[in-house]
Formats: structure tokens, C-alpha cells, sequence
């Protein structure tokens, strides 16, 4: 396989099939990659060798585990950690995230952000369209001063295992399209799996991690429908280049072009401790989730942070390795490669029989082939536009908000990502200290 992708990307005049995976993403060049992967390895690989001597010391003193860990005893200890030093009780944090009160909480935060207004359309409203079940609601987007429709979107959010499948995403129904007739507005799908209530007078709740995914893809509709671009070929998520989207086939159905920044970027917003007191309503007391919670969960999102960053910049490097330079006909070149580059990366030593690479179908069989790179220069970017929003409060934050909102998530695929970037943050390329210090690896 990598082969033959060398020898069609020779046959259309590159160097190498690296060279022809980035000609059309934005890192452009393989130089860029490995920039990224650089700015983030040193401050990755300190906190990681900490990480490493604490769970050892854990493993000798709550385990009864000797010696140095093995590749095996990783996994293990580090659940067993987190479940001594996190102590977070993801039943109780659910506790205090009702759905109504979280889509609420997440609709109005968007209203304030980007001066919009989110409002469900009655079903018995003149010209409704029908819904193929009664739970699905149909929202209009428009904005805050103005009626006129901006675009639709379906909310499809509880589970029904019998035709639905498990996980949640978006999707497009119609994308933003001038006609001779006038512009078609776009309409997304938000499609959960949250379990319905068991009454009309008692909420479904939310685990910490769906609601991030709520977060997440609302962050792909809003991207969708806030389109100011009027060819459907660029329209919305359509025509973003690769490392700004996702499309990952193994945890939840892709649409047709998922812009990936946009919908990590809500995701920040989930730890704020104004935007979770809002979001939470205990479902017995009503009261908001407790400071120390709070402070819980935005401690677990750091950690083993550093093992955790290591690990993906070891994938993303063997991927750009095996791509960039002269595939070899010897069967065991792919692991002498990974191995090479991997025991840079490798805080554990590795065992002689390691055979990742039979198992890494994202870049054999998943489409990430000299893109895996993309989930770290995606969230680079998706962290440095929430890094625009920090220590703004009031009025300032709601102006930086219409200013994403009129670049990040209007252009599309109509202006190039580094264009958008100097739009909206005043320079072409991302801060990585900004990933850096939300993953708690830079003061």
C-alpha cells in the first residue's frame, strides 16, 4: 500500500505521497508538520516523564506492582489513578445536568456569542414541515434585531435504538445556496442519543462527556448555518481543507465535511465555571453544580496530559515518516520506521514483538494517510480562538464572538483558512501555547 501511494504520487509529479497529501491541506508542506509537532513535544515530553514517575511510585505503593512498568501496566494504573486522585462521581455530575436545562444553557450562550436568536418552530405553526417523530423539534435561526430566517435545523436528541444508531453528529439536509429565485437557507440534523425522560415531571440527565459532545456538534451546525457563502461547493462546512475538519468514520457518522475547529472551540466553553453554573440545575434541589466539582472536572481535563500529547505526536510523526521518504520492498521497513521514530516518543519501553502498525487503520484504511497530524493542528486552532475569548467579559466578549462569527464560521470553504485566521485573530497562523496551557502543560 504505501508503495503504491508513492508511486502515484510520483506519476503526478511530487516527491513524495506526503508532499501530495499536504499540497491541499493547510500546513501545505511537510516542514509545517513537523514545526507543530516540535512546538509541542518539548513541554509534552517533561510533563509526561512526571506523569510517568508518579503513576510508577502509585503502582509500587496501591498496587503491590514492582519493578518499572511494562507497556501492559499502563493502561491499568493509570484508570486505577485516576480514580484515586480524580475522584470525580460522573453519576453525581449528572445529577446536575438535566437536558432541557443544558440545550437551554447551550442555546442561550450562542445567542449572547454571536448575536443570534435560536427558537423552536411550533408544530402547529402555519407551513411547518411534518417531523418523522414526535420528539424531534424544528429550531429557527436568526438574528438577535432581525426576524428574517438565517437558516433551520432539526433537533433529533433522544435515543431510539431500534432506528437510530448509537452516538451523536451532524449532518446537512440543505446547504446555503444563491438561486435565480433567491437563496436557499441551510438546514442542519443534531442528532443525540440522550436516554428520554421516564416522566413529564422528571428530566433526562446528562454525563460531563455528552454534554461536550452536544457542545462539539452544535459547534459543526452553527458552522453550517452561519454561512455567509453563496456557492453550496463552499458553503458552510463544505470545501474546508482537511486539517481544519474531521471525519472520523470510527466513533460517529460523518458528514460530508466536518470543520473541526469550530466545534472543538465549544467545547472550551464547557469548563467555564459561569457557563456550567448555567447550564446545571440539581434535578432534586435545583441548586448549580458546586465550585469544587467544577474545579474537579476542569482538573480531569488535564489529566496525564502529557503521556497523553506524546502519544498522539508519536502517531502523527510515523505517519508522516512512512509517507515521506522512499518506501523500502523489505516487509519488516513500516515497523523498523515506527520503531525508529516511535522510541522518541516511548516513555515505556517497548516490546521487540510491537506491531502497531497492524492496527493503525486510520491511516491505512480510515483516510487519515499523511494526515493524522490534522487532530493536533486542528485543536492548535480551535485553542487559540478560544485563547481570543479569555479574560473577556460583558460587551468585549460578545464583540470578539461576532468577529468569529463573521469569519471562522461565515467563510466556509471560500477563503482560506490562513485568510480567515488573520481575519479574526490578526495573524495567519496559530499560538500553540494557547493548546499548551488548556492541556495544563505551560503555566
Amino acid at each position: 500500500m504505501l508503495q503504491l501511494r508513492e508511486e502515484l504520487a510520483k506519476l503526478l509529479g511530487y516527491n513524495c505521497y506526503a508532499e501530495m497529501s499536504l499540497a491541499n491541506k493547510m500546513a501545505k508542506n511537510v516542514g509545517s508538520v513537523l514545526n507543530l509537532i516540535d512546538s509541542l513535544y518539548d513541554a509534552a515530553s517533561v510533563r509526561g516523564r512526571d506523569e510517568l514517575a508518579v503513576l510508577t511510585q502509585f503502582a509500587h505503593e496501591k498496587l503491590s506492582i514492582s519493578g518499572t512498568l511494562q507497556p501492559w501496566d499502563v493502561g491499568f494504573v493509570s484508570e486505577h489513578y485516576r480514580k484515586f486522585s480524580m475522584g470525580i462521581d460522573q453519576e453525581k455530575v449528572a445529577k446536575y445536568l438535566p437536558f432541557p436545562r443544558v440545550i437551554s444553557g447551550m442555546f442561550s450562550m450562542a445567542e449572547r456569542l454571536f448575536d443570534i436568536s435560536v427558537r423552536e418552530v411550533e408544530p402547529t405553526s402555519v407551513g411547518a414541515p411534518s417531523v418523522w417523530n414526535k420528539d424531534v423539534k424544528l429550531y429557527k435561526v436568526t438574528r438577535r434585531d432581525n426576524a428574517q430566517p438565517l437558516a433551520y435545523f432539526y433537533g433529533d436528541f433522544y435515543s431510539r435504538p431500534e432506528e437510530k444508531r448509537s452516538g451523536a453528529w451532524m449532518d446537512v439536509c440543505a446547504t446555503r445556496w444563491k438561486q435565480d429565485n433567491g437563496v436557499r437557507l441551510p438546514i442542519a440534523y443534531l442528532v443525540c442519543n440522550q436516554p428520554a425522560p421516564l416522566s413529564n415531571d422528571k428530566a433526562a440527565t446528562m454525563k460531563f462527556s455528552d454534554v461536550l459532545t452536544l457542545f462539539h456538534e452544535f459547534g459543526h451546525c452553527l458552522q453550517h448555518m452561519l454561512t455567509t457563502v453563496d456557492a453550496p461547493q463552499a458553503s458552510g462546512v463544505s470545501g474546508i481543507e482537511w486539517d481544519f475538519i474531521e471525519a472520523s468514520v470510527l466513533f460517529r457518522r460523518p458528514c460530508a465535511s466536518d470543520a473541526v475547529v469550530a466545534s472543538q472551540f465549544m467545547e472550551n466553553f464547557c469548563y467555564e465555571k459561569d457557563t456550567l453554573q448555567q447550564l446545571s440545575a440539581h434535578i432534586d434541589t435545583y441548586e448549580p453544580m458546586p465550585s469544587s466539582m467544577i474545579d474537579a472536572l476542569q482538573e480531569e481535563r488535564k489529566f496525564l496530559a502529557g503521556i497523553a500529547m506524546l502519544r498522539q505526536l508519536q502517531f502523527s510523526h510515523v505517519d508522516l515518516e512512512l509517507h515521506r521518504i522512499p518506501v523500502e520492498s523489505d516487509a519488516e521497513w513500516p515497523v523498523m520506521v515506527d520503531r525508529r521514530i516511535g522510541d522518541r516518543y516511548a516513555l515505556v519501553e517497548r516490546i521487540p514483538e510491537d506491531r502497531f502498525l497492524c492496527s493503525f487503520a486510520h491511516i491505512f484504511g480510515g483516510g487519515y494517510s499523511a494526515g493524522y497530524y490534522s487532530y493536533k493542528w486542528s485543536e492548535m486552532y480551535s485553542a487559540d480562538a478560544y485563547a481570543a475569548f479569555e479574560g473577556k467579559h460583558g460587551i468585549e466578549r460578545e464583540q470578539v464572538g461576532q468577529r468569529y462569527r463573521d469569519t471562522v464560521l461565515a467563510l466556509g470553504g471560500g477563503t482560506a483558512p490562513s485568510d480567515v485566521w488573520k481575519a479574526f485573530r490578526g495573524r495567519s497562523e496559530a499560538d500553540p501555547s494557547a493548546l499548551l496551557r488548556h492541556s495544563g502543560l505551560l503555566a
